[in-house]
């Protein structure tokens, strides 16, 4: 049906997936099953990407994980969001990214530094806040990082000196 050959697998039912996407999810250096539907990778790189943001935003002081807009969502003290997992993409984002609130200027650096991976992102991009691609190759580190800074925009003083005295290097870096 006008597939260029060689770049989508069929599936039972009649469904299709990218290639490259079907050989790059794995389990346990295992190929992945893939449903008919064909979202079994995207439900797995959807908990794997929610369970890496977790263990580093839940790691931060009185964070609370609860959905917003159908999203994974971290909050300070349940009140103020700081970074939304949009797994499965979001209106025209359609591919995994996460959307975190930026300290002053880091917005625009980022973007202007590496445009493929950060944007502006929609509602709250004009508030400074940053859209990180996570369809390639993630940096973890850099991840956490870019969490922590996101945290620290929102939290209360008396919180950041607390993230600060557990990690007073970091806190120099800011």
């Amino acid at each position: 049906m006008g597939r260029p050959a060689g770049t989508e697998v069929p599936l039972v039912g009649a469904a299709y997936v990218p290639i490259d996407a079907w050989k790059a999810h794995s389990f346990g250096g295992q190929l992945g099953i893939l449903s008919a539907s064909g979202n079994d990778w995207r439900d797995s790189m959807a908990e794997d990407l929610a369970g890496r943001l977790r263990e580093i935003c839940l790691a931060l002081p009185e964070v609370t994980e609860r959905a917003s807009h159908g999203a994974p969502t971290w909050f300070v003290r349940d009140k103020k969001s700081f970074v939304t997992l949009w797994a499965s993409g979001h209106h025209e984002d359609d591919f995994p990214h996460l959307w975190c609130a930026g300290l002053p200027g880091a917005q625009v650096s980022l973007v202007a530094a590496a445009p493929d991976r950060f944007f502006p992102p929609p509602y709250v991009g004009g508030r400074g806040w940053i859209g990180v691609r996570l369809d390639g190759e993630v940096d973890w580190t850099e991840m956490a990082e870019l969490c922590e800074d996101a945290y620290r925009a929102v939290a209360p003083a008396k919180l950041v000196a607390v993230l600060d005295e557990r990690s007073p290097g970091r806190a120099a870096d800011t």
